[in-house]
């Protein structure tokens, strides 16, 4: 009997024990989550989450609209009282027009849009979490832009491991050309190797009512079952996109840009357009389609030193000429 009655203690001592630690253990938990709550910790990073996901979404999509506005200007098919973003400042509750999305009672008071920027409507402060936010994310006023980097037409510039020569700094982005053509599938990277690829079937576009040279990049496809330079032109802007995480728009280089870069319509030697133009950095001529047809049979190409218009009914059974986009991306994007 007194044997059993020891037992009994030994054991009920060692449950209060481990009943003792584990209400211990519990109130460090709680009190570890509620100094987390009261600190901001969890709320605040949700709500910082959420504030930056939505800005940057804000951008890309101005970034998007921007560079399709711009293309519409720089190849005569948009007037200027017709855009909506370039060279403009558009507040509060009209942001709705071009950003449907926009959370106008969060950040109305906060942000506005000048010139298809994202910018702050008054100084920032650090010690206010939202303002701290937009300064994390490089947002300043209209009057105080962050980026304040200059670029020259024919620098060059890389992003990533592939190099580009800048066609015109537009601010907040840049429009490049490839320093080569590209390879015309995944993994839609710079090569002077790229394979060559056919331009397009005669359905591409109707250009009979047009004026020529036509800009061919603002064409829909329509039923190709073949390989088109223009597609993969996007498709390595989106390449781009995927590996820097900001909008890109791809497309082909026009004529009409190359003759603002002193070239001449009639003859694109080298010795009457920058020679980056014709050459990649080895010396080597680029064979490669442009983004103008000559006619409602003819599309303009660019190889061996000179330019040419080929016949529609050669060009999507046989070519040598390869692809060299024209990107828009943002500047920040630049390494």
């Amino acid at each position: 009997m007194i044997m059993k009655n020891l037992k009994n203690s030994r054991t009920s001592g060692i449950s209060l024990v481990a009943l003792i630690v584990t209400i211990i253990v519990l109130i460090i938990l709680t009190a570890a989550v509620i100094v987390t709550f009261m600190e901001g910790g969890i709320i605040d990073r949700a709500k910082e989450s959420v504030f930056k996901s939505d800005i940057r979404t804000y951008q890309e999509i101005l970034a998007v609209k921007r560079a399709e506005e711009q293309i519409k200007l720089a190849t005569g098919n948009g007037e200027e009282e017709e855009l909506k973003l370039i060279d403009k400042t558009i507040t509060g509750e009209a942001i709705k027009e071009i950003l449907p999305e926009f959370k106008e009672e969060e950040y109305g008071e906060l942000i506005e849009v000048v010139d298809g920027e994202i910018v702050a409507k008054k100084e920032l402060n650090e010690e206010v979490l939202q303002e701290k936010w937009l300064i994390d994310l490089g947002i300043g006023t209209g009057e105080t832009p962050v980026a304040d980097v200059e670029y020259n037409v024919g620098d060059e510039v890389t992003i990533g491991e592939e190099k580009f020569r800048v066609l015109k700094d537009n601010g907040s982005t840049l429009t490049l050309l490839t320093e080569k053509n590209i390879t015309t599938s995944a993994p839609y990277i710079q090569s002077t190797s790229a394979p060559t690829v056919v331009f397009s079937s005669t359905n591409y576009w109707n250009t009979y009512a047009e004026s020529y040279p036509l800009n061919l990049n603002t064409y829909e496809s329509e039923d190709i079952e073949i390989t088109d330079a223009i597609e993969v032109a996007k498709a390595y802007a989106r390449k781009i996109a995927e590996d820097v995480g900001v909008a890109v728009t791809g497309r082909l280089l026009t004529l009409e840009e190359i003759e603002e870069l002193d070239g001449n319509l009639d003859s694109l030697s080298t010795a009457n357009c920058p020679i980056w133009i014709n050459k990649d950095d080895d010396g080597n001529y680029l064979n490669y389609w442009l983004g103008s047809a000559y006619n409602a049979n003819m599309v303009w190409d660019l190889g061996g030193g000179g330019n040419n218009s080929v016949c529609m009914d050669s060009i999507f059974t046989d070519s040598i000429f390869g692809v060299r986009p024209v990107i828009t991306i943002s500047e920040s994007a630049v390494n």
